[in-house]
């Protein structure tokens, strides 16, 4: 099917990735995602900071994807999480018990350089990831 969708270099047999098509993007205090499927071409589940403007949610955090079956992607993804003022963060996120086949990354925490303000990443925890065939 993939190969139909033009979605296959020819000559590699490697999934093209059309990017923006994030499974899962998560900007939330409080959340779980359990036994979940996918198949896409950029981050798989990707918890981002809050916008200092949400009134619910100062930084995202107590995150857990717990089963997940993923097919291609870029990976279990963190960010972008830029210094910014008032400060950017995600912590406290587990994805546990993931598997993935032909990841094109299969974890990635994205920051970015600017010169103002801060930032904070932690308690980023993975555990029981198995990884098939990665390109």
């Amino acid at each position: 099917m993939m190969q139909e969708l033009g979605l296959i270099d020819e000559e590699t047999g490697i999934p093209t990735y059309p990017l923006n098509t994030d499974g899962f993007d998560l900007s939330v205090d409080g959340a779980v995602l359990r036994n979940i499927t996918i198949l896409n071409w950029d981050d798989a589940v990707v918890p981002k900071p809050c916008k200092s403007s949400y009134e619910t949610c100062q930084c995202s955090s107590n995150i857990l994807v717990d089963g997940a079956k993923v097919k291609y992607s870029v990976g279990m993804t963190i960010g972008t999480v830029s210094p910014t003022d008032p400060p950017n963060c995600v912590e406290n996120v587990t994805f546990a018990n993931v598997e993935m086949e032909r990841p094109l990354k299969a974890v990635y925490i994205k920051t970015n350089y600017h010169t103002d303000g801060s930032a904070t990443i932690k308690n980023i925890t993975y555990v029981n990831m198995t990884v098939h065939d990665p390109m």
